[in-house]
């Protein structure tokens, strides 16, 4: 592989402004900074919103435009992550994304999901595709136990031929999904929460405690194949 490095992560204030949402159906903190570790949260409300989300995004220069994958590329994204999420971490129909690759369509809609992503779902670790069009048990949920994330992704537009290998908390991936109908996939790492089988559907309790996911990101690469 011929690979445009994003490099080692560098100290947590020097990564790239991050993307939150402060509105009442998205409201959560930004994240804060504690070292090499970020802490993404959901507060506690006695009237917690449908989804919630506080999410970073890393590029080497502070822009997304930078740290954007294209069709044909491989991607690889390593680091820690240490969930806290209380009893909604092991209950039926709650999910807590806490990675995704992910980007608009060529409509400039982000619908459909993202083609890859991380999640604790009715108590389990899954990786999966945003809207469950596909999905790989990895394992129960243990809440406040840190967990090493390596994760590489061939972006590939043909179903079968996009290719997803590494490992999550020492469970090993390689598996093939089409991984690519977007102008462009951009990492982020973090928490976005809600419940129900879908992003946008309604159904399990909603924590009215707050949670918190942890993050040290370690790398993230960016390569295209060399010529045969």
């Amino acid at each position: 592989m011929a690979a445009t490095l994003y490099g080692s992560a560098p100290a947590c204030g020097s990564l790239q402004v991050p993307t939150w949402h402060s509105a009442s159906e998205w409201e959560s903190n930004a994240p804060v900074c504690y070292g090499d570790w970020r802490e993404f949260t959901a507060p506690a409300n006695l009237n917690p919103a449908l989804k919630r989300r506080s999410e970073s995004k890393y590029s080497p220069d502070m822009t997304e435009a930078s740290a954007r994958v294209s069709v044909g590329q491989t991607t690889g994204f390593t680091g820690w992550v240490l969930p806290k999420l209380g009893a909604a971490g092991t209950e039926v129909r709650n999910w807590h994304c806490v990675a995704q690759l992910i980007g608009p369509n060529y409509d400039g809609n982000f619908e459909g999901g993202a083609p890859v992503s991380l999640v604790v779902r009715d108590g389990r670790w899954r990786l999966e595709q945003g809207l469950l069009q596909w999905w790989h048990d990895l394992g129960p949920y243990v809440d406040g136990k840190s967990v090493y994330v390596d994760l590489n992704v061939v972006a590939s537009e043909v179903e079968g031929q996009g290719r997803i290998t590494g490992s999550v908390g020492g469970v090993a991936i390689d598996v093939n999904h089409k991984t690519f109908w977007h102008q462009y996939l951009v990492w982020s790492h973090g928490l976005y929460r809600g419940s129900g089988n879908v992003a946008s559907a309604d159904g399990g309790l909603q924590p009215k405690y707050a949670q918190t996911v942890f993050w040290k990101l370690l790398s993230m690469t960016r390569s295209w194949p060399l010529p045969a």
